[in-house]
């Protein structure tokens, strides 16, 4: 979805990232991600355990450093994307023969990685990696599929849900 910011601030939130924001304020707080975003219920959980776990970690002085920027499913899994203080991760997938690869540089290299960095950095990996096991409808275990050319992470009762959309032209 490609949308202008003004648009963006309009739509309607998704339900589940507005209870995000209302379970936390710290790192929200009040704010929608910058970038359109969208929390599919099945990850719910998954994202709410991080999302307690960063306020953990950062404070309540840390807190008001950070910033969510996007969360999505791309390839099939989580993608989290942040910013702390002025440096904010970019990241590139690639598909490649064994299966995604990603790529991460820092938007300031000149700056040290801290610890603090280091370990933002682990714990949002491990939920995006967590997601791969995670049907991203209703959170049960799940493996990643390809349908129709599109890559989905779904327990064995939404596949085949999504497969017989796919084939009567009611969904991807």
């Amino acid at each position: 979805m490609n949308v202008d910011s003004q648009t963006y601030f309009d739509l309607p939130i998704d339900p589940n990232l507005d209870r995000l924001l209302e379970a936390h304020p710290r790192i929200f707080r009040g704010r929608k991600p910058q970038v359109w975003s969208s929390v599919p219920s099945g990850w719910l959980e998954l994202l709410d355990k991080l999302c307690a776990q960063i306020e953990a970690m950062l404070g309540p002085d840390v807190c008001s450093q950070f910033a969510v920027v996007q969360i999505k499913q791309k390839f099939g899994t989580l993608r989290f994307y942040y910013r702390l203080g002025d440096v904010e991760d970019v990241r590139v997938d690639l598909i490649h023969p064994e299966g995604v690869k990603q790529l991460l540089f820092d938007s300031n290299p000149a700056l040290h990685l801290d610890d603090l960095r280091v370990q933002l950095r682990a714990v949002v990996s491990e939920a995006e990696a967590a997601s791969s096991n995670c049907c991203e409808k209703c959170g049960e275990s799940a493996m990643l599929h390809e349908v129709r050319g599109w890559l989905t992470t779904l327990c064995g009762e939404h596949l085949a849900e999504r497969k017989a959309m796919v084939s009567t032209g009611d969904g991807q």
